[in-house]
């Protein structure tokens, strides 16, 4: 059981350890090849993605199911497999994050549909209190290091104080069955760096003592612009920094055709070490030749050859190293 003290998590000896890592996106094509990348690059930690009640497309899976035969409106099926991806990680020696997303619940379809802040919509209400008791469902099964509430909320219907109360309900559940469990927490919108200062509710502090990493996301956009992300890496810093809680930045990357030759990468993986800010790589192998450590070399077949970017694993190696 991994334990957090002030801004340091420490592992089951009570030492510091670094939970830096690598994500994986769309874990249904996953494979043992893709976790034996990610420990050879040295991460210690994966982020692994469960998404529920949303319009995903590709490879992604949606394990809403309100069958007699799902579990907590959850597909039984769906979970046995999730589980044996994170088996994959555990044999591996990695921490797992699991990480609640739901397109629809989390605000992605702005004002044409419903998200869990319609408080005046009958669906929303019922959808919301099914996915808190999801949560504390797959904590009890899956058994992850750390959980993400809920992934980069959006709702235009709602305000950080929104967010907080719902990621409260979130944390409430999970911790009445599962009391060892860590958050990694972002907040509206979207993990944006910009909002950091919103990410964190103070009462916090005394409510869920040691039990938050304080996250934000940086997607290739911010990576390739130092001007920008600088003063948002230092931000990210100071507001870990006054709350005592350890900064890890949930999501970060640049695409192949933003950096090339992983420069900006470089740079921004030397500007986190600097400022003690770990992180998560996304993501271990993308369907297109993006962002991944890999990429299908025939984007529409989940059993294509997995291709390596040796720009990109060389800079994650020295960044874990």
């Amino acid at each position: 059981m991994i334990k957090i003290s002030g801004q340091q998590i420490l592992d089951e000896l009570g030492g510091p350890i670094n939970i830096s890592g690598i994500g994986t996106g769309t874990w249904e094509m996953g494979r043992i090849d893709d976790v034996n990348l990610m420990v050879s690059v040295g991460a210690m930690s994966g982020r692994i993605v469960h998404r529920w009640n949303g319009d995903y497309s590709g490879f992604r899976t949606d394990s809403l199911d309100d069958s007699d035969s799902g579990r907590w409106h959850t597909s039984v099926d769906y979970v046995n497999r999730l589980k044996q991806y994170v088996q994959l990680h555990r044999d591996a020696g990695l921490r797992v994050n699991l990480a609640l997303d739901s397109n629809n619940g989390q605000g992605k379809r702005g004002l044409d549909g419903w998200d869990f802040w319609s408080l005046d919509v009958p669906e929303a209400r019922q959808r919301r209190r099914q996915f808190i008791k999801m949560a504390a469902y797959l904590a009890r099964e899956i058994k992850p290091d750390f959980m993400e509430p809920i992934v980069e909320p959006r709702s235009i219907r709602s305000a950080p104080v929104d967010v907080w109360k719902f990621q409260e309900q979130v944390m409430d559940a999970v911790l009445a069955s599962s009391p060892d469990m860590l958050f990694i927490i972002g907040g509206y919108r979207s993990y944006h760096p910009e909002d950091v200062d919103n990410f964190y509710n103070p009462a916090w502090a005394e409510k869920y003592p040691d039990k938050i990493v304080l996250t934000a996301n940086f997607l290739s956009a911010r990576v390739c612009n130092p001007a920008e992300n600088l003063p948002h890496l230092d931000r990210m810093a100071e507001v870990a920094s006054k709350f005592k809680l350890p900064a890890h930045i949930q999501q970060f990357g640049s695409t192949s055709q933003d950096d090339p030759d992983c420069g900006y990468l470089d740079q921004f993986c030397k500007e986190m070490r600097l400022r003690n800010i770990s992180g998560t790589l996304w993501e271990a192998v993308s369907i297109w030749p993006s962002f991944g450590l890999s990429y299908l070399e025939r984007p529409h077949d989940i059993n294509s050859r997995h291709i390596e970017v040796a720009e990109r694993i060389e800079v994650i190696r020295w960044w874990l190293k």
